[in-house]
């Protein structure tokens, strides 16, 4: 059994290599010490959409059980962001933030979980989760999830992707 250091450590881990990550390819190109410092804020700043209304994160994975209908990005008056099956009466939107947040960081912690400890999870696993870039929140959700299903009170339930394939969890 996992006790909680080890979770936190995973965390802390997880957090080392997209700093690494960050400071990189910040580097990579060149980029001057006060922007990347400026870059960095924005990039922990915002889970979702860029500034410019740019696409959310957990795009393609919500699912409405009742309906089986794909919940779709909305923006609102305001810049709020949610994810919507439509004009369905009785159908609560979810709010984006909460939702790709959460979803963010369980990825994270499966995900460092995965890479400290390769031998504990199946093969696929392991290999998915070295391949998948940690700077691409969308890339993480679909690597962790194969879908994320709402119930009509606007919970969300996620379908481990680990737990699909046969893998042990």
């Amino acid at each position: 059994m996992v006790r909680i250091v080890e979770v936190a450590e995973c965390v802390a881990a997880v957090i080392e290599v997209i700093e690494l990550a960050h400071a990189t390819e910040l580097t990579a190109y060149r980029i001057l010490p006060d922007e990347q410092h400026s870059i960095r804020s924005r990039l922990r700043g915002g889970v979702g959409a860029s500034a410019a209304g740019g696409l959310r994160i957990a795009r393609g994975l919500l699912w409405r059980r009742s309906c089986r209908r794909l919940l779709v990005p909305v923006l609102h008056p305001g810049g709020l962001s949610a994810y919507s099956c439509g004009p369905v009466r009785g159908h609560r939107e979810v709010p984006a933030e909460p939702v790709e947040h959460d979803l963010l960081l369980k990825t994270l912690v499966r995900a460092a979980f995965t890479l400290k400890h390769p031998t504990l999870v199946a093969t696929e696993e392991a290999r998915r989760w070295r391949l998948v870039n940690p700077l691409d929140s969308h890339a993480m959700l679909v690597a962790g999830f194969v879908r994320v299903d709402v119930d009509d009170s606007g919970a969300w339930h996620p379908v481990w992707r680990h737990e699909t394939d046969g893998a042990m969890s």
